[in-house]
């Protein structure tokens, strides 16, 4: 099961990285190349470690989500994505 993400939404989340905070696109970078590399318990470190540099971005969460979803834990990335609806 793959997560449908419109091209909008694609496009509203890549602006918002581009006005992210310098700590938190680093942090984000990070995770997304040790994923690449295969070492995803240091991207999903790397990710979390964004989500306390702004607790307020979207983005590390998305980070999460698709690092759990793309080792089959599809629970886990579902709580991850449930975790940011408000209320």
């Amino acid at each position: 099961m793959r997560f449908r993400v419109s091209q909008s939404d694609m496009t509203t989340a890549f602006l918002i990285g581009l006005r992210a905070k310098p700590a938190l696109r680093a942090r984000l970078r990070l995770g997304y190349c040790r994923k690449v590399l295969g070492r995803f318990d240091e991207a999903l470190e790397e990710f979390r470690q964004a989500e306390h540099v702004d607790p307020t971005s979207a983005l590390p969460l998305i980070g999460m989500a698709e690092l759990l979803e793309a080792q089959g834990r599809i629970d886990e990335a579902m709580a991850v994505l449930e975790s940011s609806r408000p209320g």
